[in-house]
């Protein structure tokens, strides 16, 4: 049975953003090693090949652990470490848990969102539930619980 929650009020546009750069911290201190590893080589004899080759990894690197990282803590704990040290939850519109999928199709409206730098996040303003683009793509919304 899917636990619900209490009804609380929806995150606020400066605790979500907050809750989002946290985020960011943590998955640049995740990649750690692998930065060490890119610039040891960059400043190697090697250099050509990583600025040139290697560099090519960072995008699709970076997606991928953020992709892991949000879908799987939204999915597991309904809010990544952000969302916990901003005493946010990321719920369904009813409340209940994401599903794989779901917290799937949010990161990937995210992500679209953040290729359009953030115009999305302007939904919010306009929306009652304080819902973006992406979490009206993928049917959720953000609580405060704290």
């Amino acid at each position: 049975m899917i636990e619900q929650h209490p009804l609380r009020p929806y995150a606020s546009f400066l605790r979500r953003t907050l809750s989002y750069l946290i985020d960011i911290l943590v998955c640049v201190l995740l990649l750690i090693p692998f930065w060490i590893w890119f610039f040891r080589g960059l400043f190697s004899p090697e250099s050509g090949s990583y600025l040139i080759g290697y560099a090519l990894l960072i995008p699709p690197v970076w997606l991928l652990l953020q992709g892991i990282y949000f879908t799987t803590l939204w999915h597991l704990k309904e809010a990544s470490i952000g969302c916990m040290v901003m005493h946010l939850r990321v719920v369904r519109s009813d409340t209940s848990t994401l599903s794989i999928i779901s917290a799937l199709l949010r990161y990937i409206g995210m992500t679209g969102e953040a290729l359009i730098l953030g115009a999305g996040m302007a939904a919010m303003f306009f929306n009652s539930r304080r819902q973006s683009l992406h979490d009206t793509l993928s049917d959720t919304i953000v609580l405060d619980v704290s």
